[in-house]
């Protein structure tokens, strides 16, 4: 039973009705028609870019401090697979246990000044720090760029998570928080196969995949224009319309 100010409400019946007409059912036609369209694109290149760095920096991360190309070596790495030593592992548990640290100031900064400057700051910096990756002359200097690109990254990702759901209407908030993470999920798969493929025989060359990936992410998010910060939710396409 619910209450209020310590006094029982009566029952209330609610009746949820779908509206179906006009094909508004939370299609991913819908997505694509009218004012949708914008940011359905965008918001799903920036995510493909955005996992495409995730996952492919995961792949790569341990390859770089096994691999001659991370060993103040002139030369990529050969096509080798070298075991992992304890302080190999040491350097890859900062990276990873750095993103904890980056989960708490993203929700700081993110609620504190808003979704779009995290998402366009964390995909900035995340574009900087993977030129780092080209000048891999030792494992601590691998190691704070490697530190950098995953917080800037997780930075990116969670102003999405709070941007996108913000943004969209109810009626087809959770086809189009699915279509962006799909489209992430193909990001990811490209990025992990660009690694298998280039990681040993053209390291410089996957580096710079990873660059274009941010640099696609980043020109989308200087396209969204609207703040979800404070944004009153709509519930439909005809309140997001107008």
């Amino acid at each position: 039973m619910a209450h209020r100010n310590g006094k029982t409400l009566e029952n209330v019946k609610i009746d949820i009705k779908r509206d179906t007409q006009g094909g508004r059912g939370g299609t991913i036609r819908e997505l694509f028609s009218g004012p949708l369209r914008r940011n359905t694109i965008l918001l799903s290149l920036f995510f493909f870019g955005n996992i495409f760095c995730e996952f492919g920096c995961s792949a790569y991360f341990p390859i770089m401090y096994s691999s001659g190309f991370c060993k103040n070596s002139k030369e990529p790495g050969t096509e080798t697979c070298t075991a992992l030593n304890l302080n190999d592992m040491i350097h890859l548990c900062i990276v990873s246990f750095s993103g904890v640290l980056a989960v708490t100031i993203s929700w700081i900064v993110t609620n504190k000044f808003g979704r779009l400057p995290v998402l366009r700051g964390g995909t900035l910096t995340l574009f900087l720090f993977t030129f780092g990756m080209f000048f891999c002359v030792s494992r601590g200097f691998a190691t704070f760029i490697n530190v950098m690109i995953r917080c800037s990254q997780i930075m990116a990702n969670m102003a999405l998570w709070m941007y996108l759901p913000e943004l969209l209407p109810t009626v087809v908030r959770a086809t189009g928080v699915g279509f962006v993470n799909s489209m992430g999920k193909l990001g990811g798969l490209v990025g992990s196969c660009a690694v298998y493929l280039l990681a040993y025989s053209s390291p410089r060359v996957l580096i710079v995949l990873f660059l274009g990936a941010n640099l696609l992410s980043l020109i989308a998010t200087l396209f969204l224009k609207v703040e979800s910060r404070d944004l009153l939710l709509k519930d439909d396409l005809a309140e997001e319309s107008e």
